[in-house]
């Protein structure tokens, strides 16, 4: 799994198993059977274990494949009833997307559309399979509580959760569950920005970041660090990406420091920057390993034009 990753020979960080050993794990019981992995990871040899590796490879790139598509038919639904409504919350069917990608794809539709999302895959049995992913402060399971009544089953937490009903009932349980979450909404704060510190971006060197390395490994309970800093300039214009085009790769500059910066869901927003115009720009810095050589990189979590 290290070679077909190129993460061979360096130390690894949550973002290697969150987004290139763990998917490919995921991958297997998503389209397949969960004991594709478990083969590879119990594999007796080099051989088989490469064999197996393949295997969740096949089964990887399917799952992207899979996954490109429910999302497209996703967001043309979604912007569809949101210019008819702006809804609290996104409640989302389609017959024939698949159940092993739904949950990813609510997790796109969150980052997308900045609200919760249920997303729930008809089968060829006219069972409806739902998964759902929240944002900070909007409990889902709460919010699905209220249309308990229309699920044959669900269960899950505050931030993602996942149902069975029929699909007749979809209607109803969108309506209970719009109801809740505008209530929810009403006596909900602002979202705030929590900053750890305020840098310079020329300050921004190996040296630090071999600091922030040791605050790993970072997730739910230790989030990495977020950075602000200010009076930074588009040194290049912004590149539209993604496979749905709806990234920005922007390149940074202040003095002497010059950073590429990833700010993912924010194409939308590229009208907002002009080049050589001042920004502040919130971020976590992250090693970016291509082809075995390493880059110093930004993740923009919120930026401001000047």
């Amino acid at each position: 799994l290290l070679e077909r990753t190129d993460l061979t020979g360096r130390a690894l960080n949550t973002e290697d198993l969150g987004y290139k050993i763990g998917p490919r794990i995921n991958a297997s019981g998503r389209m397949d059977s969960a004991a594709r992995a478990v083969e590879a990871l119990l594999a007796p040899d080099t051989i088989s274990a490469r064999r197996a590796t393949e295997a969740l490879e096949s089964l990887n790139e399917k799952r992207r494949a899979v996954e490109r598509e429910v999302l497209t038919e996703a967001v043309a639904q979604a912007e569809s009833r949101l210019q008819e409504n702006d809804e609290a919350l996104l409640i989302l069917s389609g017959e024939g997307w698949h159940p092993g990608v739904v949950g990813i794809v609510a997790s796109r539709l969150v980052e997308r559309f900045d609200r919760p999302a249920l997303v729930i895959g008809i089968d060829q049995e006219g069972v409806g399979r739902g998964s759902a992913r929240s944002t900070p402060g909007f409990s889902i399971l709460d919010i699905m509580q209220a249309g308990a009544s229309e699920m044959r089953r669900f269960g899950g937490h505050a931030m993602a959760a996942g149902c069975e009903i029929d699909p007749k009932r979809v209607p109803a349980l969108r309506e209970a569950m719009l109801g809740a979450a505008a209530k929810l909404d009403e006596s909900k704060p602002a979202r705030t920005l929590e900053i750890d510190a305020h840098l310079d971006l020329e300050q921004l060197d190996d040296g630090l970041m071999g600091q922030i390395a040791r605050i790993e490994p970072c997730g739910e309970q230790n989030p990495a660090p977020v950075l602000l800093s200010t009076d930074v300039r588009l040194d290049d214009m912004p590149r539209i990406i993604g496979q749905d085009r709806s990234h920005m790769l922007l390149q940074l500059r202040s003095g002497r420091a010059v950073f590429k910066a990833l700010a993912f869901g924010m194409a939308d927003r590229e009208p907002e920057l002009r080049l050589g115009s001042p920004i502040d720009i919130v971020y976590t810095p992250r090693i970016n390993w291509f082809r075995g050589r390493a880059a110093l990189e930004l993740v923009l979590t919120d930026f401001r034009a000047r």
